[in-house]
């Protein structure tokens, strides 16, 4: 041995040579199964928290903050202020036509002369005093007032009194343009009566002949009833928050402009996007830009009429002869004026024929303001109106943009949901006769 120590040989196999497993302790394996367990758990809860946040995000998105509200009104945030008060439907329905002659002529006088003076302005070259002489006539004649009452309670009634034949639903124009098979000749027995009435008048207190269309006019509004055909435009598919784009194209159409309701929303209707941050939408002032895109599904709210105003403004080519008003503020009855005028006009109403009571809310880009939107919005082109011999009343008949048909609501109920919202209209005027009122 010589004292050394022989080590063993290491050839052939690992140096280090493999230790050991220890044993877990039981303890540890339990320690080990909690951790991970709870490491689970936390990752689960982090999923679901986050997969709430994302719903309630996309929630906020598409519910666009509903804002619950029975007292809010749109009249006196549009309207700067202005003293709260519901829009009537036109003064000459069934119940003023019973109360009395004299009654009933007053109103006709008073239609007659207000018509006579726009249009006196209009053309300078026509001579309208000869409708003072004719009122002067009626006025001096018991038989002439009972005449006119008794013809004007028929129309209400629904029945010609030229014939002796009920009017049928009382359709005043053949609404052709709207998609609809061409009227009967007893939904035209409106139109037919008064223009005959006119005619005959005119021919018995030797009016000119071409004056009676201005006499027709103010007997229709003097018995609730106006109507002009209207250029359909639906804005479905495309467009399903397209409305107010919708009612505008179809009042540039009637006019005699050709233009798509695509080339009115993308070059010609001013928006901004609506984003959503944290849960919080925030959108343009709806009075000045169009909050989101009308062909972006949910993601589209709406306008008011000011944006309207631009965007048909910014169509109308140069020197067109037309201007758009904004008739804002305006109640139903004037707005019949227009419309027995030959002009239609674009009102926001409500989807549901129910006044506006909730609200959907986004802040302004800065944080700085709050607009406040009405859920159920919509926009309808207003083209007629006529007495409704089963209620008294008179029926409002509009073309709505969801159908692209010809659609009729009651006065009293049309005027809620006129009112609700702010009494917004918008009209694309000949220049002579919007010179002759304002035109916001």
């Amino acid at each position: 041995m010589n004292g050394k120590r022989t080590l063993p040989s290491t050839s052939g196999s690992s140096p280090h040579p493999r230790r050991p497993r220890l044993p877990i302790p039981r303890r540890g394996r339990v320690a080990i199964g909690l951790l991970s367990l709870a490491l689970a758990v936390c990752v689960g809860l982090l999923a679901t928290l986050g997969s709430l946040y994302l719903t309630q995000l996309r929630r906020n998105q598409f519910s666009k903050n509903v804002v619950f509200s029975q007292n809010y009104s749109l009249r006196n945030a549009l309207l700067d202020g202005g003293e709260e008060s519901r829009s009537e439907a036109p003064a000459a329905d069934f119940s003023l036509l019973e109360s009395d002659p004299y009654v009933v002529l007053d109103t006709f006088s008073y239609h007659l002369s207000r018509l006579a003076g726009l249009q006196a302005r209009q053309d300078s070259q026509v001579d309208f005093s000869p409708l003072e002489g004719l009122l002067s006539y009626l006025w001096q004649d018991p038989d002439a007032v009972s005449l006119v009452y008794d013809f004007l309670v028929s129309l209400a009634l629904g029945v010609n009194p030229l014939d002796g034949y009920r009017i049928g639903d009382g359709a005043p124009l053949s609404e052709v343009s709207a998609g609809a098979a061409p009227a009967p000749a007893a939904e035209t027995g409106y139109a037919a009566a008064l223009e005959n009435y006119a005619g005959y008048l005119c021919a018995y207190y030797a009016v000119d002949p071409g004056l009676a269309d201005t006499v027709a006019a103010a007997l229709s509004l003097t018995a609730g009833v106006a109507g002009v055909e209207v250029e359909a435009v639906c804005q479905l598919p495309d467009y399903p928050n397209g409305c107010e784009s919708a009612s505008a194209v179809s009042l540039l159409r009637t006019a005699g402009f050709d233009l798509t309701l695509k080339q009115f929303v993308d070059e010609y209707l001013p928006k901004q996007d609506v984003r959503i941050t944290f849960g919080c939408c925030y959108g343009p002032d709806p009075q000045q830009y169009y909050a989101g895109n009308p062909d972006a599904g949910q993601g589209g709210w709406g306008c008011f009429a000011p944006v309207i105003v631009r965007a048909m403004q910014a169509a109308l080519p140069e020197h067109s002869g037309y201007t758009v008003c904004n008739l804002s503020g305006a109640e139903l009855g004037e707005l019949t004026m227009y419309l027995s005028l030959g002009v239609p006009v674009a009102v926001w109403t409500t989807t549901d024929g129910k006044a506006a009571n909730e609200f959907y809310q986004w802040q302004s880009y800065d944080q700085t303001q709050t607009y406040l939107y009405p859920k159920n919005q919509h926009c309808v082109v207003l083209c007629g109106a006529c007495p409704d011999p089963e209620t008294g009343g008179t029926v409002y008949r509009y073309m709505d943009p969801l159908t692209g048909e010809v659609e009729r609501m009651d006065s009293q109920q049309f005027a809620q949901c006129y009112d609700s919202m702010g009494c917004q209209a918008v009209a694309l005027l000949p220049d002579a006769l919007a010179q002759c009122i304002r035109c916001g």
